[in-house]
C-alpha cells in the first residue's frame, strides 16, 4: 500500500478514512477485517488488520477438500498431476517472478535451473503475473502452466519434491517441499539494479 501511495502518505490514508480514495491492504474505508497470516511480518499494518494463520485452516481441510481446491484453480488438472508423477527423479520446483526485463529473467532462471538440474527433475511454476514463455525458453523442465497462485500447490494430492527455490516470494506456507531454499534480494543484486527491487528499504528510510 504505501509503494503504490508514495508521497503524502499520511493524507492519503485519511483521505481513504473517510472514503475518498481507495487505498489496498485494509485500508479503505469498507474495509473490516483484512486477514494476515503473520501480523508482527507486517510494516505499519491497518487497524482493521488481524492474525489468522494460514496453516490452522489448512490442517482442517480433509483430502478430498484439498483435491476440490486444487481443481477450482487449476486448469487440466488431471494433465498437470499424471505430468509430476511422470518422472522418479527427485523434483526440484523454482518459483518465478515478475523480475527485471524478459532477456535478465531468461538468464537469471537459466542459471538457477543449471544450478540444480544434475540429478534433479526441474519443475518451474511461472507466477501469474508473468509473461515469460517458460515452455520455449526451457522446454527441457516440466511448466506448469496455468494462473494460479502458489499456495494452491500445497493443495495437490501426493506432490512432493525434495527442493523450492524461490528469489523473493515468501515461501513460509510451503508443506509439499522437504527444503525450502529462499535466494532473496542479495542474489538479485546481482541481476538488476538494486534501487529497482529494494524499494520498500528505500521507502523505510525516507529515499
Amino acid at each position: 500500500a504505501m509503494l503504490s501511495n508514495r508521497g503524502a502518505w499520511g493524507v492519503k490514508k485519511f483521505l481513504a478514512k473517510l472514503g475518498l480514495i481507495f487505498i489496498e491492504c485494509g485500508y479503505s474505508r469498507y474495509c473490516t477485517d483484512y486477514e494476515v497470516n503473520d501480523l508482527s511480518a507486517n510494516y505499519m499494518p491497518p487497524k482493521c488488520a488481524f492474525e489468522r494463520p494460514f496453516l490452522g485452516m489448512w490442517e482442517q481441510l480433509k483430502e478430498e477438500d484439498h483435491e476440490i481446491l486444487a481443481r477450482v484453480f487449476i486448469e487440466d488438472f488431471d494433465r498437470l498431476k499424471a505430468e509430476l508423477a511422470a518422472s522418479e527423479l527427485p523434483g526440484v520446483m523454482i518459483l518465478t517472478e515478475p523480475l527485471c526485463d524478459l532477456d535478465t529473467r531468461r538468464r537469471l532462471f537459466a542459471d538457477i535451473i543449471e544450478k540444480y538440474k544434475d540429478g534433479h527433475r526441474i519443475i518451474i511454476k511461472p507466477h501469474p503475473r508473468d509473461v515469460l514463455d517458460y515452455r520455449e525458453a526451457f522446454p527441457e523442465v516440466c511448466v506448469m502452466s496455468g494462473r494460479f497462485p502458489m499456495e494452491v500447490i500445497n493443495d495437490i494430492p501426493g506432490l512432493s519434491v525434495d527442493k523450492l527455490v524461490s528469489v523473493i516470494t515468501q515461501v513460509d506456507n510451503v508443506r509439499f517441499a522437504k527444503e525450502c531454499i529462499y535466494l532473496g534480494e542479495g542474489f538479485l543484486d546481482a541481476y538488476e539494479d538494486p534501487a529497482v527491487h529494494r524499494k520498500m528499504e528505500l521507502l523505510k528510510a525516507g529515499k
